[in-house]
């Protein structure tokens, strides 16, 4: 059974980490920021599914996502910020940010109209759901060359993964859908989408802090956090030039599928008990 530490705040305030005591539970959570954190660094996106599903096992959605958002801005602004001169800005402007935008403002309306729990299965569902999809197309890529989107499918899957983003601040397997067979090398592909974190994180933060999911009670939080995304940035970029890519998104994909799964077997569990 997964610790409650917000049970000491009002019913009536969104919950944060302002409740949470300097336990096991977040030093563990600082070890996931840190693998999390290295697999964006690595390959462009990954770190707010892995992070949520992991750290899910520990804490409430609403209150990793009033941490982990805010915390991923440092992550992107990095990247953004060391590798500027691989931005593929007007993809980023005028093609990804306008779509994702979209989707994002609808994510967040959904996001206040169902319970957590509710949400925590339907994020564990889709977690499932997006592994078992990447772990089939990349069996199937060496026997068949996978279709190219049209400019329609690619508009839809980019308002998706903004949909996604508002959601779960997970909006990167359909983002990475929509731009996989784009010409984009690797450097640039992960400049690019850390730009596009960057803007709607920022937003995101701002939208959180005006329903109180942040505030300054979650500063310390943070900064406990911290020195873990400096070791998953420092690792990433150690990786980057180094691993098999390909060989290491499928080690993440089957992590994702088993904790997506523990994640609806344990709120079904909760339903059931």
């Amino acid at each position: 059974m997964r610790p409650n530490h917000l049970t000491l705040l009002p019913s009536d305030i969104p919950p944060t980490f302002a409740a949470m005591p300097f336990d096991s539970d977040l030093l563990l959570l600082a070890a996931i920021v840190a693998l999390a954190f290295t697999v964006e660094t690595v390959a462009g996106f990954g770190a707010m599914i892995i992070a949520m599903t992991l750290g899910l096992q520990l804490y409430p959605m609403k209150s990793l996502l009033g941490v982990l958002v805010p915390l991923n801005l440092s992550l992107q602004a990095y990247i953004v910020t060391r590798h500027h001169e691989h931005i593929a800005r007007r993809l980023v402007v005028r093609r990804i940010l306008p779509f994702m935008g979209l989707g994002l403002v609808g994510g967040l309306v959904f996001f206040e109209r169902l319970p957590g729990r509710a949400w925590e299965a339907i994020f564990g569902v889709f977690v499932v759901g997006v592994a078992v999809v990447e772990l089939v197309r990349r069996v199937r890529q060496g026997h068949q060359r996978g279709h190219v989107l049209s400019s329609m499918g690619q508009r839809f899957s980019l308002v998706g993964a903004g949909l996604c983003h508002g959601l779960f601040a997970a909006g990167g397997p359909l983002l990475v859908y929509a731009l996989g067979r784009s010409a984009l090398a690797k450097p640039r592909f992960r400049s690019t989408l850390a730009t596009v974190w960057l803007a709607l994180n920022l937003l995101l933060t701002v939208a959180y802090a005006a329903t109180g999911r942040v505030s300054v009670g979650v500063v310390p939080i943070l900064m406990v956090l911290l020195p873990a995304v400096v070791v998953g940035i420092a690792a990433g970029e150690w990786a980057h030039h180094r691993l098999d890519e390909a060989r290491f998104r499928v080690v993440v994909f089957v992590l994702l599928a088993g904790a997506g799964a523990a994640i609806v077997l344990r709120v079904l569990i909760g339903y059931a008990s």
